[in-house]
């Protein structure tokens, strides 16, 4: 019988290092750690990549029946807006939404594989006014839908 080549022995010691360090590290990770808090993850977040920039004004274009800018606008009771969120040159954006009001939002990143992002403000068990977005290099859509607005004008979003 031949002896094994070099290549099916060193391919052999990789495939045994690899289940070795699985089994590691399964071993490890089953403690009783809790979960990572979402303040945990985001710090982490901002030391790998560094903290996100904010998307600019001039990188967003508000849709009529929306009035005002995109910084502030009102949409009128019962009706959907849509904010264009322009590329940029930055891996990653926040984008901020803020209402008093009861506001659906919806973001779509123009980027691939994305999956639309819905969030209520001011609505629901856990009632937010605010709501931090993550936008990709290639920008996205968000559609604003005011749902529960305190004045009979409309809601007020503030986007920054």
């Amino acid at each position: 019988m031949a002896a094994p080549k070099p290549a099916v022995i060193v391919l052999l010691l990789v495939v045994v290092a690899l289940v070795a360090f699985f089994v590691v590290g399964v071993g490890l990770g089953a403690g009783d750690k809790p979960a990572p808090s979402r303040e945990e993850k985001l710090a982490w977040r901002d030391k790998l990549f560094g903290k996100p920039e904010p998307v600019l004004p001039v990188q967003m274009k508000l849709e009529a029946p929306c009035s005002g800018s995109p910084a502030l606008s009102r949409i009128p009771a019962g009706q959907k807006c849509t904010v264009q969120v322009g590329s940029a040159q930055a891996w990653m954006r926040k984008l901020t939404a803020q209402s008093s009001d009861g506001v659906q939002l919806v973001y779509k990143s123009n980027g691939r594989f994305s999956t639309p992002i819905q969030v209520a403000l001011n609505q629901g068990e856990k009632p937010r006014d605010e709501v931090e977005l993550s936008v990709q290099k290639a920008g996205g859509v968000l559609e604003l839908n005011c749902q529960g607005p305190k004045s009979p004008v409309g809601c007020l979003v503030t986007l920054k």
